[in-house]
């Protein structure tokens, strides 16, 4: 998959390839990863990472990670998450205010979706919310403030077809319940 999309082309001499150096943010990972139980749902999961209209010409480079069906904005946070949402890092909170009022339409909900490392053997798909969802009022209206855990996918679930997709599957149905409800 890495060398289509990259379009490597690697010399195979008896079985054995050249090695291969191929460089991805672990942020960008952990957004692809956040992304893909959604999209496996079929929700509409944009993850090119657009410029809100109302940042344009403010000399304002960031970029939104993920925007869902058009109405909910899902900053994926590669890092130890808190234990409450009153416990997010300013940084994250001003993020967070920025996202509710100056993106058009107005999201619903804006998540923030932290890795959950501490997996349960008999809780693999369980997605965890830290905290009650926050309503934030304002002049353009209501929008919902969630922080999330999401488990992170194992190895063996990575390179299993079916498991991946059972795991895309779990954790999509448990994830949209927290966030398209």
């Amino acid at each position: 998959d890495i060398i289509e999309q990259k379009g490597t082309n690697l010399k195979v001499k008896g079985g054995q390839t050249d090695p291969m150096i191929y460089q991805k943010s672990s942020s960008k990972i952990w957004e692809d990863l956040v992304a893909a139980p959604l999209d496996h749902l079929g929700h509409d999961v944009s993850t090119e990472g657009r410029t809100p209209p109302a940042w344009v010409g403010l000399g304002n480079r960031r970029r939104l990670d993920l925007v869902v069906d058009n109405s909910i904005i899902i900053d994926g946070k590669y890092k130890s998450p808190p234990r409450r949402l009153s416990n997010i890092t300013m940084a994250d909170r001003d993020q967070m205010f920025a996202y509710s009022f100056l993106q058009t339409p107005r999201p619903e909900k804006i998540v923030l979706a932290y890795p959950k490392f501490e997996l349960d053997e008999e809780r693999l798909y369980d997605v965890t919310l830290i905290d009650r969802p926050v309503p934030r009022g304002g002049a353009g209206g209501y929008c919902e403030l969630v922080a999330i855990l999401i488990p992170f996918p194992t190895p063996a679930t990575l390179r299993a077809p079916d498991k991946w997709n059972k795991w895309k599957a779990k954790v999509g149905n448990d994830f949209r319940g927290h966030i398209m409800t």
